[in-house]
């Protein structure tokens, strides 16, 4: 997309929220690019935002937003979740996924330890579940033609 539109990008800056910085890292690396904080005025640059709407909740919200609102020449907004359902104030350039409830990746930005939806087997109690029975799975069957004795059938 950036190449077809011309633009040559010299960095990637992820916005502050923890939810932007996540993807913004991820995108530095794919395009081979440096990560750096995000600054309104800086030109030729790739600015990652995981969901607008949830960065405005943020302390820095409102600035940014209204930062965003007035991009720099070169800068190209790139979000990976919009809500189709309450657009944010500033239109991206490419959207990833348009979508109507969405959470951050990444553990809940409490700080804490993950809660239990985050644990692996916490549904369980950490124990393994067993897989249930394959339909392709050879059988055990009794047949007249064998005598009533078991036979292995596939």
């Amino acid at each position: 997309m950036l190449a077809a539109g011309g633009v040559r990008p010299r960095s990637v800056s992820p916005l502050p929220d923890r939810g932007s910085r996540i993807p913004g890292l991820a995108a530095a690396g794919v395009l081979d690019l440096p990560a750096e904080p995000y600054e309104a005025g800086r030109q030729d640059t790739v600015v990652i935002a995981h969901d607008l709407g949830a960065t405005a909740d943020e302390e820095e919200g409102p600035r940014v937003r209204e930062q965003l609102r007035h991009r720099a020449p070169g800068q190209v907004l790139h979000e990976h979740a919009c809500c189709w359902t309450d657009p944010p104030a500033a239109t991206a350039a490419s959207v990833t996924l348009l979508h109507q409830s969405a959470v951050a990746p990444g553990p809940p930005a409490s700080g804490g330890a993950p809660t239990e939806a985050w644990s692996p087997g916490s549904r369980t109690g950490g124990r393994r579940r067993r897989s249930p029975r394959r339909p392709w799975a050879p059988t055990r069957r009794r047949t007249r033609a064998t005598g009533g004795r078991p036979r292995i059938r596939s």
